[in-house]
């Protein structure tokens, strides 16, 4: 699964490709062959060569800057092992439904999962979102490395809808005894208006915690805290012709194009072919490991 990020963190044009990748690979009979134990280091490094000698042999690179690139302090690849873990709050659901071990249930699943992916590389990741009433049990946030948080401001009872204060207080209380251990606690509020976007943002940077901003959806991600403003069309009229502009600037004839709309498109289908081509030479690096095994 390819994601293509066009932009850096300082929002500059730096195209560059975000990959979920299979821990292994496949045999020709169709079996797959999953790698027991492995670094993130020594896939990070296999990664960057595989795709710079992928340059070199297309020559779209000379030898002699893929071996400079070798030497770049910030390589510009990295390879991330961890779990982003949804519906942990289901167990209490499960509570209030009559199964009274449910908590403990997904505290021991939780656990096992930190610990087979562990015992593959120790720094593997595991970061639970919602369910913070299990944060109360020190077992539990031991075995985490972080936690997110959905709508811990709005959306209980709504969208946009302000959560009621009481519960806002019992789950920061919560929230905040992982973070004293120096555990990062992410947050993410599903709002439009920039009035509320500010000061929500300003309150959950209060508590200590990260706040984000996104679409409920997730349809899109947002550039920034702010939904992107919607295309507005405006009607204008002659003695002989009615046409519509829109507030981007599109043109006047349906299906025309820009120069800078065309440039964008050639720049989108190469950064296509490269996002293939990267996650081809990824999964090659990834194999080769695995074979040796």
């Amino acid at each position: 699964v390819l994601c293509i990020q066009t932009h850096g963190s300082l929002l500059n044009w730096q195209p560059h490709v975000h990959a979920l990748v299979t821990d292994g690979g496949f045999r020709p009979d169709g079996t797959f062959v999953s790698m027991p134990a492995h670094s993130t280091e020594v896939l990070t490094e296999a990664f960057r060569r595989a795709v710079l000698k992928m340059f070199v042999d297309r020559e779209l690179f000379e030898p002699d800057v893929a071996d400079q690139m070798l030497d770049w302090m910030h390589s510009g690849f990295s390879v991330h092992d961890g779990v982003w873990l949804d519906k942990v709050d289901s167990s209490l659901e499960d509570v209030a439904a009559g199964r009274a071990t449910a908590k403990a249930d997904m505290i021991d699943f939780i656990k096992s999962i930190g610990d087979r992916g562990r015992r593959a590389n120790p720094g593997f990741l595991v970061f639970p979102q919602n369910g913070e009433a299990l944060l109360s049990n020190p077992a539990y946030r031991a075995i985490i490395n972080g936690f997110g948080k959905e709508g811990l401001l709005y959306g209980e009872t709504g969208p946009d809808q302000p959560n009621a204060p009481a519960e806002v207080a019992e789950s920061v209380a919560l929230l905040r005894t992982l973070v004293a251990e120096g555990k990062p606690v992410l947050t993410i509020e599903y709002l439009e208006k920039p009035a509320e976007i500010d000061a929500a943002r300003a309150e959950i940077a209060g508590y200590g915690f990260v706040p984000h901003f996104g679409d409920r959806m997730l349809g899109s991600m947002r550039i920034g805290d702010y939904a992107a403003a919607t295309p507005t069309t405006t009607p204008t009229t002659s003695p002989t012709t009615t046409t519509a502009k829109t507030s981007f600037g599109a043109g006047d004839r349906a299906g025309s194009k820009s120069p800078r709309d065309e440039a964008g498109e050639t720049n989108r289908n190469w950064i296509i072919l490269l996002a293939a081509a990267m996650l081809l030479a990824a999964l090659g690096a990834m194999w080769k490991i695995a074979a040796r095994r």
